[in-house]
Parts: C-alpha cells; structure tokens; sequence
C-alpha cells in the first residue's frame, strides 16, 4: 500500500484590527481570521463595524496636535473610554467569534518623524486587562525609534494579502502607496486627500462631497494649481510621511488663500491636483488596489485614471472600508509571532523589524 500523504490544516488565527483614520469619520473594527497556507496568507473577515465618534470630540481631534501634555492626558482617558465602549458593543454584536488578540491603531494625534515625534492616542493596557485579551497597540513609535517616518505600515499587510496587484493605492486622510513592482517593498505617503477634502466641503453644510458631485461642478483655478503643485514635499524621494501638521503648516494656508473664490472651484483644483500627484505614481499597465473612503468619489477616482496608464481597481465596499483596520489586525498577529511586519525600505527604520507594543492581561 502506498504511503498517504497527509495535511495538518492550518493554524487559525481570530484576529480584532482597529483603525481610527485622519479624516476624523469615526473608528473601523474588523474581526478577522488569518491562516497561513502553502507559504502565503490568507484572510476572511467575519464582521466589521464603523462607529462614529461624538461631535464635539471630532473636533478636539481635529485640533489635538495643538494641544497641551495635560489636555493630551485628558483626552487620551475619553478616547480610552469611548473607545472601549465601542470595542464592547462590537464583541457582543459578535459573541460567537471570541478574538485571541486585538490589534489597535489608535488615533495619531502628533506625527513628525524628522524630529522623532509621533503619538497615537490609546490606553494599550486598559484595553487588555478590560476585556482578558492580549493587545498590540503603538505600531508607529518603535519604527521611529528606529529613525524610520512610523509610516506607513499597510504595505506590511499589503506584500502578504494582496499580491495579485502591482500597487495598492489607499485615499483617507491621507494617500499612500505600496509599490509592489520592486524587489524590496516600497511604500509611502503621497497627498492629503479626505482630510482636506471634508474640511473645503464644510461651507456647504456637508460632512463630504458625495461621489465629488460639488468637485464635479467647479473648474481649475489656474494659480492654485500651480502653487500647490509646487509644494516641495512632492519633489522628496521616499521614505516620506505626512501628519496633519503638515496640512496645517502647507496647505492650509495656500487655501486660505483662494476663499474668497466659489468653493465649488476650490474643490474642483485641489481634487485636479491631487489626482496628478497621485497619477504620477504608478508604471503604465499596472493593476492598482483602490481602497479608503474616497474609493467612492467619483470624480477623483476619474480624475486619477486620466493621469495613469495603469487600471485603478476599487475593492468591494467591505474592502474600501476597512481594509485598514484589517491589516492592523494582521500586523498585530505577526508581531506577537515576532515576524517581520516593518521594512527599512518602507519607512526608513535602520532595519527591517517586528513593530507595535504587547500589552498582555494583568491576573
């Protein structure tokens, strides 16, 4: 008789990720597995969940970079507290799928890497002795200890989950790409996208431009588009990233500068321009992952695909959503595995390296 060959099923994996994005909309939770089969990942989400924060703590995030240690303190306890309230509703929605690990992101309030600053808000080991599970949490700070920018860190999940594209494009706050056409990973932020984009659209009493249809109805003004065009963090060769700082000190100010014009245009150029900013980022005849809320702006994503060769692809609404949140999820797991979930080419660190905090339940 012939010998039979047998296979161990793989390892499984429940995983919870959170991300609480730069464009203030709330935090995602997903509730994931993760299996390694035949040298590759695999994933399947089995719930996920957005949950809004309180307005009036929108907007204290929305200026928390300015804000002193104290109050930094105080807020950190609320988003604790908020956070923690929203993490227990989601186990119960979900009480048959019990997580072995939680993933959190937190919220970056303070991000510049150049002077060896980033902080994310998150009460790391109040979370894990809440709810008995161990926790990885404070993805960004090791990198930068590292001297690396702390961002970004999707392409971690991205080379592992999502090889059969040539680029991942994500449009949050913030862009950022993963360049999966080179040899060693390549990855980094290109534009600020929602987080700009929902701040043009306030006058018109809207949280933001649904499918771009304000965008759509306005035209180029000629000289905004050439000064921001101009910006000199455009011209930087990667590892670069971008915090809301940046916003503040660089674009803010050249906007200000056109209100006096209709908002429709205003739109209309600052999508132009970050359409071609991102355009220039990818080699004709690519297949590019779109994911992040402004997959679903319309004239943008058409915007983009004049100013590429390469086939922008969305994801399915589950994906655009919360693809993020995800992949925190799944670098949590290879950090409690202690594999490597950081590359020095992504983020500039002085080496590859395993990063995030493990927090473990107090008895």
């Amino acid at each position: 008789m012939k010998n039979q060959k047998t296979t161990t099923p793989p390892q499984k994996h429940r995983v919870l990720g959170q991300m609480s994005g730069t464009s203030f909309d709330g935090q995602d939770m997903v509730l994931g597995v993760f299996w390694e089969f035949d040298q590759h990942w695999e994933y399947q989400i089995l719930a996920a969940e957005t949950f809004s924060y309180p307005s009036a703590f929108v907007q204290k995030l929305a200026h928390a970079h300015s804000f002193t240690l104290p109050e930094i303190e105080e807020l950190n306890q609320t988003y604790g507290h908020i956070t923690q309230k929203h993490l227990q509703k989601f186990l119960n929605a979900n009480p048959s799928s019990h997580p072995d690990l939680l993933c959190f992101h937190g919220h970056t309030i303070k991000h510049k890497p150049e002077r060896g600053i980033t902080l994310q808000l998150g009460t790391w080991q109040a979370w894990a002795d809440a709810f008995h599970i161990p926790l990885v949490g404070d993805f960004r700070s090791p990198d930068v200890d590292l001297q690396g920018q702390g961002a970004p860190l999707v392409p971690g999940g991205d080379i592992h989950l999502f090889q059969e594209f040539d680029y991942t494009l994500n449009l949050g706050g913030f862009a950022n790409v993963t360049d999966m056409t080179t040899i060693a990973p390549k990855a980094y932020d290109i534009c600020a996208v929602n987080t700009v984009l929902n701040r043009l659209i306030a006058p018109f009493g809207m949280l933001y431009d649904d499918r771009g249809k304000r965008a759509a109805q306005g035209k180029i003004i000629p000289r905004l588009l050439d000064q921001l065009n101009s910006i000199p963090f455009y011209r930087q060769q990667p590892p670069k990233s971008l915090g809301q700082e940046w916003v503040s000190e660089n674009l803010i100010p050249i906007l200000d500068g056109f209100q006096h014009g209709a908002l429709a245009d205003l739109l209309h150029t600052y999508v132009v321009h970050i359409a071609q900013q991102m355009g220039q980022q990818f080699r004709s005849n690519k297949k590019i992952l779109v994911t992040g809320g402004g997959a679903y702006h319309t004239f943008l994503i058409d915007q983009i695909q004049k100013n590429t060769d390469a086939k922008l692809i969305l994801g399915t609404p589950q994906l655009i959503e919360y693809k993020e949140a995800l992949i925190f999820g799944f670098l949590g797991l290879l950090r409690q595995q202690s594999k490597i979930n950081c590359w020095a080419s992504v983020t500039g660190a002085s080496k590859n390296h395993s990063t995030g905090r493990l927090f473990f339940p107090k008895q």
